[in-house]
């Protein structure tokens, strides 16, 4: 997957950031670093019936052959959690959900596969998570995907400010992703973290409804999802 979100871009918080200030999206060879990624789905008004999983993952970023910026390496399933009896139809599916291109914390990366339109649809979260334009607050619409029928979905992002990560700058951002022109569209709530120095986003916390799990039943699941970068394992990362 080629990371195509390296290119230069500001991100501007209200009133906080000066222009001269703003969040350098950058990148090297060498840089490597693991996270954890959880996702937990509930049955429609019931959080006693849910679906959870757990990844571990190691990742760096090497320079191809045509000298293009990429990242190298993937997720371990740690845990699962599982009611088949409560949630009919999701045997057989061991990961639910393709989160390929999150997987590495640049969520601009072209993802390779889409998989179940199912999956396609939730992953855009992440996919989108950490925006590109400069402002205070802005508003990006995403277009439909021919592919199984992915409705157009629309962000928001309001910059809340600077904080520390790991001894380093970093910046805490609030957004919305909604689905748009669906009876059932999924929506996701939330905040995230991105290396000030990098770009990279090292933090995601999003709550949503109305996600279908892959190869499952039509029904419209509550759902978590958090991504976290060990702080200890961030090597070779630019200040």
């Amino acid at each position: 997957m080629i990371a195509g979100w390296f290119v230069a871009a500001l991100l501007l918080s209200q009133g906080e950031l000066a222009p001269q200030d703003a969040l350098q999206f950058t990148a090297q060879p060498g840089i490597s670093w693991k996270a954890t990624f959880k996702q937990r789905f509930y049955a429609p008004r019931s959080a006693q019936q849910e679906i959870a999983f757990e990844f571990t993952g190691s990742h760096r970023i090497v320079r191809s052959a045509d000298g293009q910026l990429q990242v190298e390496g993937g997720w371990l399933m740690s845990q699962m959690w599982m009611d088949d009896d409560k949630l009919p139809g999701v045997k057989g599916e061991p990961i639910p959900y393709r989160w390929d291109l999150a997987s590495n914390g640049f969520p601009r990366l072209v993802m390779d596969e889409l998989g179940d339109s199912r999956a396609f649809r939730l992953a855009r979260i992440v996919a989108f998570a950490c925006p590109m334009k400069p402002s205070a607050y802005w508003l990006e619409v995403h277009p439909a995907s021919d592919v199984g029928q992915v409705p157009r979905a629309q962000h928001t992002w309001k910059p809340l400010g600077t904080e520390t990560w790991n001894g380093r700058k970093a910046l805490r951002i609030e957004f919305e992703f909604k689905e748009l022109e669906r009876q059932h569209p999924l929506l996701a709530t939330g905040q995230l973290l991105a290396d000030w120095s990098t770009g990279m986003l090292v933090e995601l916390h999003a709550e949503g409804t109305n996600a279908q799990l892959p190869g499952g039943e039509n029904e419209q699941y509550d759902f978590r999802v958090e991504y976290r970068v060990d702080p200890s394992t961030a090597v070779k990362w630019p200040r």
